[in-house]
């Protein structure tokens, strides 16, 4: 049966290379295959889906193989950062079947990345232990360092991975091996959730999806309508693309929620570090005490990380940096501003997703503490850094 798995998951990137995977068939890979239907099925019951997932397990376990031996014997962590990070990106960009998986069908992609992606942190966090110096803090800092490379590997944000120049900087600033006792405290003034009522029919339609799934209850068009107390027909003429586009302007509305909320803290900060800690604790806290956000995490996962994954993570990333960076911009310039709100972003992404004892978003003593260990030096290394830096590919 092995000889017959491999002949079907060989015949299937072949099929990918030439016509991509929309034009995908079960009955192409098994012509391709030289077998026939039934004993494709036999070997993969699932048929077409379970084959692609398969083949994408695959070439990640090729491509994790690749970048192990492109960075075995480095034994400098900083270089082993810049080493690995820089290869990842350059094979994630020119590996004829990622590639094509990210353009056509990035979904089947983000459920095959959710089950190896903490196989995956352990992996790079237990080889990267390896080069780091003894101390209190290897293991905490080795899990953080697989955390941040895992997230450039799939979203690179603004810095360019074919410059090692702007490699090298970004390991120096927010991947330093060093990790700090330093505690840097946020502004001690409270945050307010903002409690304005907007009773259009967006806002009713999004509060009504958001109820519905929070209640399990039904999220079809009629069933929304219903809740937001207004007819079908309304429904589909505000919203023309149906439940995609009512669930994005959802998210939109949570998105203006959360920005409301930072903006309140950072106006209030004394210092970079403090705006920095309370940008990191309300987007963690946010998380953490929306019931909707909370839902999603912890029933469908995978519609989340499909928005923070890839294009449409780097987009989302975008669209909060470009609104929370100019606050920044009293303490720092504009490149350093988006940098920095890019990573703590990350940070707070990451360690929500897949919650840690390191990082309770729940207290605050727990994010200063954080932020002071990983990220207090760093943010001093990047601010310094000169703007636009030459090109040294």
């Amino acid at each position: 049966m092995t000889d017959v798995i491999e002949a079907i998951l060989n015949a299937t990137q072949r099929c990918v290379a030439v016509s991509g995977f929309t034009a995908l068939t079960a009955d192409g890979i098994a012509t391709r295959a030289e077998i026939s239907r039934s004993t494709l099925y036999r070997a993969f019951p699932g048929g077409r889906h379970e084959i692609v997932e398969a083949l994408l397990r695959r070439e990640f376990d090729e491509f994790f193989r690749d970048l192990y031996e492109r960075v075995r014997g480095v034994t400098d962590v900083s270089d082993l950062m810049v080493t690995g990070l820089m290869h990842a990106r350059r094979q994630i960009m020119s590996h004829p079947i990622l590639n094509v998986a990210l353009d056509e069908d990035a979904e089947t992609l983000d459920e095959v990345l959710d089950d190896l992606v903490g196989q995956i942190t352990v992996v790079i966090a237990t080889f990267i232990a390896e080069q780091l110096p003894d101390g209190p803090c290897r293991e905490e800092r080795s899990r953080y360092l697989a955390r941040i490379a895992l997230s450039f590997m799939s979203t690179p944000g603004s810095w360019r991975f074919d410059n090692r120049r702007q490699v090298e900087d970004l390991v120096k600033c927010e991947m330093s091996p060093h990790v700090t006792n330093a505690v840097t405290r946020r502004a001690r003034a409270r945050s307010v959730v903002p409690s304005a009522v907007d009773s259009t029919i967006y806002q009713r339609v999004a509060t009504a999806l958001m109820d519905a799934y929070i209640d399990g209850a039904s999220l079809s068009m009629e069933a929304i309508a219903q809740r937001a107390h207004i007819s079908r027909a309304t429904l589909y003429r505000t919203f023309p693309g149906g439940r995609s586009s009512l669930v994005a302007t959802t998210i939109e509305i949570e998105r203006g929620r959360v920005l409301a909320r930072i903006a309140q803290v950072v106006t209030r900060a004394e210092t970079l570090d403090g705006a920095l800690v309370s940008i990191l604790g309300e987007l963690g806290r946010y998380g953490e005490f929306s019931p909707i956000m909370v839902a999603l995490r912890d029933r469908q996962p995978e519609i989340l990380r499909d928005q923070l994954r890839f294009a449409k993570g780097q987009r989302n990333f975008a669209v909060i940096t470009a609104h929370v960076a100019p606050l920044l911009t009293v303490w720092v310039g504009t490149e350093a501003s988006e940098r920095l709100v890019d990573w703590v972003l990350r940070i707070a992404v990451s360690y929500w997703m897949d919650p840690s004892p390191e990082l309770n978003f729940e207290s605050w003593g727990s994010i200063e503490r954080f932020y002071g260990r990983h990220l207090a030096g760093g943010v001093a290394e990047l601010v310094a850094l000169p703007t636009n830096s030459p090109d040294v590919v």
